[in-house]
């Protein structure tokens, strides 16, 4: 199990459990699969991912604990899931792409300055 603060995620699909790390090694390599120059824009079709872009979100993010899939390896995995279980798998995985919210969130309230 990953530490609360780790960048590893479990994940499972098809049957296979994975560890995803969403670091700066997979957002480096969306940035240049997509041909991108910068960190915004990776963020930008985040936000807005089309099919082939999930396959390689998945793909960038299981390099670290699983260097040897290829992105081709991906789409086969994707491929042989059970559609329920590739919809959990895609909400596990956009979920855990996004930055964790922070502590305190929005609705703290911070003290006010002296002026």
């Amino acid at each position: 199990m990953a530490h609360k603060n780790s960048a590893d995620v479990p994940f499972s699909i098809a049957g296979q459990d994975f560890t995803l790390r969403f670091s700066l090694k997979a957002q480096l390599a969306l940035k240049d699969r997509w041909g991108l120059e910068k960190d915004a824009d990776v963020t930008a079709r985040l936000n807005a991912l089309e099919t082939e872009h999930v396959v390689d979100v998945l793909w960038a993010a299981l390099r670290s604990h699983h260097p040897d899939m290829d992105h081709d390896d991906v789409v086969e995995l994707l491929d042989d899931a059970e559609q329920d279980d590739f919809n959990d798998a895609m909400k596990q995985l956009l979920s855990a792409s996004m930055p964790p919210a922070k502590e305190g969130g929005a609705g703290k309230k911070q003290k006010p300055t002296k002026s």
